[in-house]
C-alpha cells in the first residue's frame, strides 16, 4: 500500500495540535464523497467516484473525476517528475480549452488562450502575441494611470497598423522622423495581399474604410490613385470599381484595382498596411519628407536625375526636409499614375519648380505658371505665363512688369518707371537737412570766419580748389588776413534741424586746407528757445590733418593728405534732453597769415542707432509735387516749359521763356523775345525797331517782329519769325577743324533736315556716337566710370533668353538701288523681337513704340548667358 502523507495544523480544542502521518491510499474529505488518492501512473478508468482527486507520484500530475469525461486534467498540475521542467495546467473536453502551460526543454512558452492570446516567447525575445477576435483590445486596469515602457527603458521598435493617440509628442521631448509623412485621406488593408499578379487583369483589395473615388464604365473614367510605401516597398493602384462597396460579412470593403501602375513590380501587402488615397484630377495631399518625396522612391524605372515625369529631379536631387502641397493633374479619366504637380513647398527646394541642389526658400503657386518664389535671391512673382512681373531682391533692388511693356525698377533712393500718376508726391531721400551744402552759387545760409577777427563765408571758383564739374566752392574767409595764429576759423549753416531727446546725428564735410593746421565739424544742440546747449565734437569722428589742400577731386572717407578733399566727420552721442534742434558747425586752426578753409558737400542728418560710420553723400532737401505746385529747393533740367516763372532769384546758364518777371538774373546767355531793361551786363540793349550790340562778347541783333538777317558777301544766317531755328540758305557750313558744342544745360543743337556728309573722314578707333530717337540728339557713348552715376548690379531675370532670338536678313522701306549697299540684305534682329527678352538693349522712340537696338547692351546680355552656362558647367562638373 502506498503511503500518503498529509500534513495537518487543526485546532484541537484551546492549542494547536501536534503535525500528525496518516498512512493510508485514500483519504476522504468530511463525510465524502469526494477522496483523494495517490499512485503511479494515469488513474484506471473505473477507479474512483465524482470529484475525486488523483495524484500520480511518479509524474507530479494531478488529476479530476468527473461525472462526463471521468478522469482529466481540468487546470490540474502536470509535471515530467524531473527538476527541468516546469508545469502544466491544461483542459480538455468540455471545459474548453482555456489553459495556461509553460512546455519545453527548457520552457519556451507561456501561452493564455484561446479567448485571448498572450504569448511569452523567450527563445525569440521580441516577439510577444496578443490577440483573439473575442477580445480585441488590452486595456490597463485604471484609466491613465499605467505607462508601456519608461523614459529609460523604451521599446526598441513599436509597428501598427494605426496609431490613434492624443497627444503625439510630449511637451518636454522633441521627436524627429526619418522618413516620409503623407497627409491625405487614408485606410489599410483589412487582408493580405498576394505579389501573385497578371499583367492586364484587375485584382481585388480589401479595406477598413470606403471611401475612395470610383470610375464610370462610360468614361472609361478611373477611380482614385492609391500610393502603399513599407519597408522598401513601393506600388500604386488604380480603382478600377464602378460602384461604391457594400460592407462584407467580415465587416470591410472590396475593391477592384488595376496594380503595379508605376512599373516597379506587384509586392506582398499585409492586412494593416496603409493606403494613400490621392483621388482624383483636382485632389490635394500633402508630402512631408526628410529625405526624398513619394515621386522618387528608388524602386520606380526612371528616378535617376531629372527623368521623373512632371518633376526636374529625383533620387540625389529631390531631397527634404520639405513639406510640399501636391495636387493631382493631367487627363480627366486619371489614367496616369504620375500625373500631380506641386502647388506650393517649404524647405529644401531640390527637384521642385526646377530648383536645383541645395536651395533652400518657399514657392507658392503653379509650376511654369503663376507663381510666387521666396529663396536666397530674394523674392520673384511670375504671371501665367511664366513671365516675371515682380521681383525684389536681398540687395534691395525690385522690379515690377505691368500688362504693357512698361518696367518699374526700385533700387536704394532710386526709381525708374515710364509713367507716375498720383494727387501728390514727395520725393527724395530727406537724409541731407543742409541747404546750399556745396555754396554752387553763392554763400546764403551760411555764417562764419575768424574768432578773433570776424569774416564771411563766399562761394569761389578758384583754380585748382574747384571740383571736377561743380559749379563752387565754399570758402571760409577771415576779414583779418592777419588773423591771429592758434586762433580759429570757422562756419555754420543756419537751418537747424528738429530732433527728439535721445535721437543721434551725423554731420560731415569734404575739406582742403590753405594754411589751417585741421579741420573738424560739430553738432549744435539748441534748445527750444534757440539757444546752444552744447557742442558735440562726435562719439565716433574723423578730423582732417593739415596738408591737404583739396584740389579738383574727392578724396576717400578717412584720408589724409595729397588724396584730394578730405572728407571729416562726426556721428553724436544722443541728444541731450532739453535738445529740440541740431545745426551744422565746422571749425579750423589757423596756423599762419591768410588763412582759408575750403568745403564742398556739407551733409546733417539722422544717424541710427548703431552706427559708426558716415552715410554717403546726397543733396540736401525734398521735393514735393502737389496738384499743380512744386517745392523744392533747386530744379535742375535740361529744358523747362512754363507760361510764367515768378521767382525772387532763378540761377540758370541759359533760360528761354515767353515772358519772365525776374528780379535777378545770373546767365550766360538769355534767348527771349522781350527783354524789360535797359542794359545788360558788358553791353547795351537800344530800343526802337532793332538792336546791334557789338561788345567784347562778340555781336547781338535784334531785327523788326524778330526777324534777323545777318549778310555775309551773300550767304545770308538768318532768323525768321517766331521759329526756333537759324538757316544757312543756299549756304554750306564748312570748318577747318571741329564743328562742337560746350556740354551743359540747353546746349545749342545742329538741327539737319536731310543729310550730313562726312568726306574723307579718318579711320581709327573712337567712342561710337548713337542718334536718340525720342529727342532726335547725337549721343557719344562714353563707357569711363568718370561719366557714370548710380552703378549698380544686374543680371537678367532669365539669362538664357537672349538665346531665343531669331537673326533675319531684311531691306529697309524706301531702300532704292542707289543705298542697297547700306539699306538691303542687312543682317540683325527685329527690335520688337528684342523688346520683350532684353529691354534694355532696345531704344524707344517718342510714342514709346521699339525703334532701334543698343548692339553693346545685347553683348551684355550675351555676356550673361555665357557666365550662366559656365556656372551651370562648373556646377556640373563638381557633381561628377
Amino acid at each position: 500500500m502506498r503511503r500518503l502523507a498529509v500534513f495537518l495544523i487543526g485546532v484541537l480544542a484551546a492549542a494547536p495540535a501536534l503535525a500528525q502521518t496518516v498512512a493510508g491510499d485514500r483519504f476522504t474529505l468530511n463525510t465524502g464523497p469526494c477522496t483523494l488518492r495517490s499512485g503511479t501512473g494515469n488513474p484506471p478508468p473505473a477507479l474512483g467516484k465524482t470529484c475525486d482527486v488523483y495524484l500520480d507520484v511518479g509524474s507530479g500530475s494531478m488529476w479530476t473525476r468527473n461525472a462526463v469525461s471521468g478522469w482529466v486534467l481540468p487546470g490540474g498540475i502536470q509535471g515530467a517528475g524531473t527538476t527541468d521542467r516546469l508545469v502544466q495546467w491544461t483542459g480538455t473536453g468540455s471545459v474548453g480549452d482555456a489553459r495556461i502551460r509553460m512546455v519545453g526543454t527548457p520552457a519556451v512558452n507561456m501561452e493564455v488562450d484561446p479567448a485571448g492570446y498572450f504569448w511569452l516567447n523567450p527563445s525569440t525575445p521580441t516577439n510577444i502575441w496578443l490577440g483573439g477576435l473575442t477580445t480585441p483590445y488590452v486595456s490597463p486596469g485604471y484609466t491613465y494611470r499605467t505607462n508601456l515602457g519608461s523614459i529609460n527603458n523604451k521599446w526598441l521598435t513599436v509597428h501598427g497598423a494605426e496609431l490613434w493617440i492624443e497627444t503625439l509628442v510630449a511637451q518636454e521631448t522633441a521627436a524627429t522622423m526619418g522618413g516620409r509623412l503623407v497627409v491625405a485621406p487614408t485606410t489599410m488593408l483589412s487582408r493580405d495581399l498576394s505579389s501573385a499578379w497578371t499583367a492586364g487583369t484587375t485584382n481585388t483589395i480589401y479595406v477598413k474604410h470606403n471611401t475612395f473615388n470610383v470610375g464610370n464604365v462610360t468614361g472609361p473614367v478611373y477611380g482614385s490613385t492609391l500610393l502603399l510605401e513599407s519597408n522598401g516597398r513601393f506600388e500604386m493602384m488604380l480603382v478600377d470599381a464602378q460602384a461604391q462597396p457594400t460592407v462584407t460579412a467580415q465587416g470591410d470593403y472590396a475593391y477592384t484595382v488595376w496594380r503595379n501602375r508605376d512599373g516597379s513590380g506587384a509586392d506582398a501587402w499585409y492586412a494593416g498596411d496603409a493606403l494613400v488615397d490621392q483621388g482624383v484630377v483636382g485632389n490635394g495631399w500633402l508630402d512631408i519628407y526628410s529625405v526624398r518625396g513619394a515621386r522618387c522612391h528608388p524602386s520606380i524605372p526612371g528616378t535617376g536625375p531629372g527623368t521623373s515625369p512632371g518633376y526636374t529631379g529625383c533620387a540625389q536631387y529631390q531631397a527634404g526636409p520639405t513639406i510640399v502641397g501636391n495636387v493631382r493633374v493631367g487627363e480627366t479619366n486619371n489614367i496616369y499614375w504620375d500625373r500631380w504637380e506641386p502647388r506650393w513647398a517649404i524647405g529644401d527646394l531640390a527637384g521642385l519648380y526646377g530648383y536645383g541642389a541645395n536651395t533652400y526658400g518657399a514657392v507658392f503657386g503653379k509650376p511654369g505658371g503663376a507663381r510666387v518664389a521666396i529663396d536666397s535671391g530674394g523674392v520673384t512673382m511670375y504671371d501665367g505665363n511664366n513671365a516675371v512681373r515682380m521681383y525684389a531682391t536681398a540687395a534691395g533692388a525690385a522690379a515690377f512688369a505691368g500688362e504693357g511693356s512698361g518696367i518699374t525698377n526700385i533700387n536704394g533712393g532710386n526709381i525708374q518707371t515710364g509713367t507716375v500718376a498720383a494727387n501728390k508726391i514727395t520725393a527724395g531721400n530727406g537724409g541731407n537737412y543742409l541747404r546750399n551744402g556745396e555754396c554752387r552759387v553763392n554763400a546764403n545760409d551760411w555764417v562764419g570766419g575768424a574768432a578773433d577777427a570776424g569774416g564771411a563765408i563766399a562761394s569761389q571758383a578758384i583754380a585748382g580748389w574747384q571740383l571736377n564739374g561743380e559749379v563752387g566752392t565754399c570758402q571760409v574767409i577771415p576779414n583779418n588776413v592777419n588773423a591771429a595764429v592758434g586762433s580759429t576759423l570757422y562756419a555754420a549753416n543756419v537751418k537747424t534741424m528738429p530732433v527728439a531727446p535721445g535721437q543721434r546725428i551725423e554731420v560731415s564735410a569734404y575739406t582742403g586746407l590753405h594754411r589751417v593746421t585741421s579741420v573738424s565739424v560739430y553738432i549744435q544742440w539748441m534748445n527750444a528757445s534757440g539757444g546752444t546747449i552744447s557742442y558735440d565734437a562726435g562719439q565716433y569722428k574723423f578730423t582732417c590733418p593739415a596738408g591737404n589742400t583739396g584740389g579738383t577731386t574727392l578724396g576717400n572717407t578717412g584720408t589724409g593728405t595729397g588724396s584730394g578733399y578730405c572728407r571729416t566727420w562726426a556721428i553724436s552721442a544722443p541728444a541731450p534732453g532739453t535738445a529740440t534742434a541740431a545745426a551744422f558747425f565746422i571749425q579750423g586752426n589757423i596756423a599762419a597769415a591768410s588763412p582759408y578753409i575750403f568745403f564742398v558737400r556739407a551733409y546733417m542728418g539722422l544717424a541710427n542707432a548703431t552706427q559708426t560710420e558716415p552715410s554717403e553723400w546726397s543733396p540736401a532737401g525734398m521735393t514735393v509735387i502737389d496738384g499743380g505746385m512744386i517745392a523744392t529747393d533747386a530744379i535742375l533740367a535740361r529744358h523747362i516749359l512754363a507760361g510764367s516763372i515768378t521767382a525772387p532769384k532763378i540761377s540758370v546758364t541759359d533760360l528761354s521763356a515767353i515772358s519772365a518777371n525776374i528780379g535777378w538774373i545770373t546767365a550766360g546767355t538769355i534767348n527771349g523775345v522781350t527783354i524789360n531793361g535797359t542794359t545788360i551786363n558788358g553791353g547795351t540793349v537800344t530800343g526802337g525797331s532793332g538792336t546791334i550790340v557789338l561788345d567784347a562778347t562778340g555781336l547781338h541783333f535784334n531785327g523788326n517782329g524778330g526777324n534777323s538777317v545777318i549778310d555775309l558777301n551773300g550767304c545770308r544766317l538768318e532768323k525768321t519769325g517766331s521759329s526756333a531755328s537759324v538757316y544757312l540758305p543756299n549756304c554750306s557750313l564748312i570748318t577747318e577743324q571741329n564743328l562742337s558744342a560746350t556740354a551743359g544745360v540747353n546746349t545749342p543743337s545742329l538741327n539737319v533736315t536731310q543729310h550730313i556728309y562726312f568726306p574723307g573722314m579718318p579711320q581709327g578707333s573712337a567712342s561710337p556716337v548713337y542718334h536718340n530717337v525720342s529727342d532726335n540728339q547725337l549721343y557719344r557713348m562714353s563707357s569711363s566710370r568718370r561719366y557714370k552715376e548710380n552703378i549698380r548690379p544686374w543680371t537678367p531675370s532669365d539669362p538664357y533668353a537672349v538665346l531665343t532670338l531669331r537673326p533675319v536678313l531684311f531691306d529697309y522701306i524706301g531702300s532704292t538701288a542707289a543705298t542697297a549697299s547700306v539699306q538691303r540684305d542687312l543682317l540683325g534682329f527685329i527690335a520688337e523681337d528684342v523688346a520683350p527678352i532684353a529691354p534694355e538693349a532696345v531704344v524707344r522712340d517718342q510714342n514709346d513704340q521699339p525703334d532701334a537696338i543698343r548692339d553693346h547692351a545685347l553683348t551684355v546680355y550675351l555676356l550673361a548667358a555665357l557666365r550662366a552656362m559656365n556656372e551651370r558647367l562648373s556646377a556640373l562638373e563638381k557633381q561628377k
